[in-house]
Formats: C-alpha cells, structure tokens, sequence
C-alpha cells in the first residue's frame, strides 16, 4: 500500500495544481510532509480502552473562550458565516469514529476552488476526551487504495449540551523558509447516528517570509467544507 497524496485540503500553496496535500508535521510519512496542514495519529487511549464510552472527567472550571487562544477573533469571524463555532466548558461526549462522504467544499476564500466540489470521503477518530483535551486523527483512501493519514498535538474541544468546537493549531517550517501557522476547526452536533451539521475548516493564522504571496497563499485565507447529507455518520477505524 502507497502513501498516497492528500486531496482534502490543497490550498496552502499558491499554484493549486502544484500542491494536492495538506498533511500535519508526521515524520512517519516524510513525502507527505512537505506541505503539511493537517492532523493527528495516535493509537494510545490511555483514559479508557474502549473509546466509545469514555468518562469524560468534570473540568468545568476551565475557560469557556478556549478557543480564542488558538484562533483570534478576527478569524474566527471570518468562519462564522460558514460554520457555527461553540463555545463552553461542558461539552459532550464525541469519542468515536465518523465519516465524512461525500465532503464538499462550502467555501474557498483564495479562490481555488468552487464551492460545491466534492473531495475525497475523510474518516475522523476522536478519542481520549479528558476536556478540555481530545485525540484527534483522520486519514482519507483514494480509489486505487492510496491513503494519506494525519495526527496532530494539543487538540481542544470547548461547547456545551450537544453541540462541541475542536480546535488544533500547525506551525510548519517549510523547506524553502517560508513558516506558516494554522488552525483546523471542526464544529458539529453529536447525535446517536454521528456528528450532525459537521464544519470542517482551515485558516491561516500567520506567516514568515513570503511576503508577496508568491509561494504560499495569503494570512486570512481559509477553506470550510461539510457533509454532503449533513451527517458524518458512525463508521469504523481502518486505514
């Protein structure tokens, strides 16, 4: 089996047609790498074995805005026309696995892309929720079998009731020089069939070097997709 180059994402570049992955800095899969942007791994549960039915532990003392530390503001109401984003300290319980299919584009604000365009189905696991913490990893399988898997660190899950925001920044220092920082938002419903109304968005925070925007695109930019039927429905962990 091939590590296969990402489709999802593609945006961090200027030239589309010379970037099709977004991958998170996981030196296990160093051709994918390169051009980063993406998430998390992880196989180890250590708050329970059975992800499904994890306590999640009491931690309502913790700061309900959590999310502002890692997206600003200014940012965050760049997404808010495309996606709700939850904030509180009592959100619910989301470990488990969860399909995207078909994941369509909502928004393309460099322009790259359409909105509507249909990409590659992602499996998304979530695990380990000791809020404000959380495990995050995905990966996404081509049609010839390729696939591109993703981890990231210090993921964060705020909301309240039913309704959660997982947030998770990616510094990368490209081989050219050029540092970018990104955030990855996800905001859904859970449900007993999945995560309802799932958003699933990119921003870039900041950059080093690249001033004129030739390689890279622009500080602001951001991508929002969602589930075609508005259900990333349960589904089963196997890359």
């Amino acid at each position: 089996m091939r590590n296969a180059k990402l489709e999802f994402p593609s945006f961090l570049k200027t030239s589309v047609d010379n970037v099709v992955v977004k991958i998170s800095r996981n030196a296990s899969i160093p051709k994918l790498a390169a051009i980063i942007l993406f998430m998390l791994m992880g196989l180890m549960f250590n708050a329970c074995e059975d992800i499904t039915s994890c306590e999640c532990e009491d931690t309502a003392g913790y700061n309900p805005d959590l999310i502002d530390d890692y997206v600003p503001l200014e940012y965050q109401d760049k997404l808010t026309p495309y996606m709700p984003i939850y904030k509180g300290n009592t959100p619910p319980n989301i470990n488990g696995v969860y399909e995207m299919k078909p994941t369509i584009l909502v928004v393309d604000s460099g322009g790259s892309a359409k909105p509507g365009q249909e990409f590659l189905p992602m499996t998304m696991r979530f695990s380990s929720q000791n809020n404000p913490d959380i495990t995050y990893e995905e990966y996404q399988k081509s049609s010839n079998g390729d696939i591109a898997l993703s981890k990231g660190d210090e993921v964060k899950i705020t909301g309240s009731g039913n309704f959660s925001t997982t947030v998770f920044v990616v510094t990368t220092n490209h081989s050219d020089g050029v540092i970018t920082k990104s955030a990855t938002v996800i905001s859904g419903e859970k449900t007993k069939d999945g995560i309802k109304n799932i958003r699933y968005a990119f921003i870039v925070l900041e950059k080093i070097g690249d001033e004129n925007n030739n390689k890279y695109v622009k500080v602001g930019t951001y991508r929002v997709f969602k589930d075609g039927d508005e259900l990333a429905q349960n589904s089963t962990w196997n890359p």
